[in-house]
């Protein structure tokens, strides 16, 4: 795969066995559990999960990269690699996912594991992006998707990853994260498309919503980006038929 290849996915490939290591370890994997990856690139991560899971379907979009894997991971019983894009999925089934997210997909790839029933996850995402999903109410970067991860996941910061460790080597550091899944309803494809129509309106008050959403007394004098992941998911939830 060339480099502008890479670039158009947003994929950056981890060279550094310590981290993948870390990676792996912080997945917690006790050789029962079904694995779900998106984006095998070499298979180096790939592979590493194997020894340690029961099942890992791992996808790869791109075809080059994908005939690559299958001839180094071929020889694995416990892989299911996947040349197709699981996003037009809306359910699978998976206990754990571990994946070093692309970059320019990271805002779908969190939307649709909102959207799952699993266990845990262990992500490496953006740095920039991977704070963005925490941000807190009023903040610059609180935005839809920090909506859609925190009323879905419990989110832990590991540990950093310096750009060194990619190749080619991004412009950016990135984070790698644990989600645990919280007791809540899981989002809807609907709901979500909802809660970025909301806040493409950030800025405004509450009531700027009722001709679309039901939106309480209490909360209509309320900026959008200054009231919580519950209240604006009962928003956008007040739409869906």
């Amino acid at each position: 795969m060339t480099t502008s290849r890479r670039k158009r996915y947003g994929q950056h490939l981890l060279k550094e066995d310590s981290i993948i290591k870390r990676i792996i370890d912080s997945a917690k994997l006790i050789g029962i559990e079904s694995v779900c990856e998106i984006g095998t690139g070499t298979g180096i991560l790939t592979s590493e999960i194997c020894k340690r899971a029961k099942l890992v379907t791992s996808f790869e979009i791109d075809k080059k990269f994908f005939d690559k894997a299958k001839k180094y991971l071929g020889h694995l019983s416990n892989l299911a690699l996947v040349n197709a894009d699981p996003l037009k999925s809306p359910r699978m089934d998976f206990d754990v996912f571990v994946s070093n997210i692309p970059y320019s997909r990271s805002k779908t790839i969190m939307e649709w594991l909102a959207m799952q029933y699993f266990d845990r996850a262990i992500v490496m995402l953006q740095k920039e992006f991977a704070d963005k999903i925490q941000s807190q109410i009023g903040e610059r970067g609180y935005r839809a998707i920090s909506v859609v991860c925190q009323y879905s996941f419990q989110i832990r910061n590991l540990f950093a990853v310096s750009k060194k460790a990619f190749y080619p080597t991004p412009l950016v550091e990135s984070s790698v994260l644990q989600l645990i899944p919280k007791y809540t309803p899981r989002l809807t494809a609907p709901i979500i498309r909802n809660l970025n129509l909301i806040f493409s309106q950030k800025h405004r008050k509450a009531s700027v919503l009722r001709e679309k959403f039901q939106v309480n007394k209490d909360v209509r004098s309320i900026r959008i980006d200054h009231l919580d992941f519950n209240q604006l998911v009962q928003i956008a939830q007040s739409a869906v038929n």
